[in-house]
């Protein structure tokens, strides 16, 4: 691992303080993380599988629609995280 600096705002740096202490993390490991999201680097195991209802769902079609399911919620989760 590397050591860098980032310059950021102090509205920046407020609200990503609130965020580690909301969510009893270091800075630091958010801003990792959120670099890796940015450059698509996800780390494997953190993401809620979105279509693990879908067995469940009442829908008949979800097989053949699967794809197109897991495309919707991917982006939606996506948009989420950001």
């Amino acid at each position: 691992m590397k050591r860098t600096t980032v310059l950021i705002s102090d509205e920046a740096n407020e609200r990503l303080q609130r965020l580690a202490r909301r969510e009893s993390k270091t800075a630091s490991e958010i801003v990792k993380r959120a670099v890796e999201s940015y450059l698509g680097m996800e780390p494997v195991g953190t993401r809620v599988l979105p279509f693990e209802s879908l067995g469940a769902s009442g829908q008949a079609d979800t097989a053949s629609r699967s794809e197109q399911i897991l495309a919707t919620e991917w982006a939606d989760a996506i948009a989420r995280d950001r």
